[in-house]
């Protein structure tokens, strides 16, 4: 199964990073500015 596009609202990104890539064992891809004030998006793979 192929996944291309998810989309996910959190309230703490830094531990839903954490749970992404040290739980879950995703790899940061690349972080993307977001058209407004925020936090900088993550891209998993």
């Amino acid at each position: 199964m192929k996944s291309c596009w998810t989309t996910l609202q959190v309230k703490d990104m830094n531990s839903s990073l954490h749970f992404y890539t040290e739980v879950a064992g995703l790899t940061l891809n690349r972080r993307m500015e977001p058209p407004r004030d925020g936090d900088r998006l993550p891209r998993f793979r």
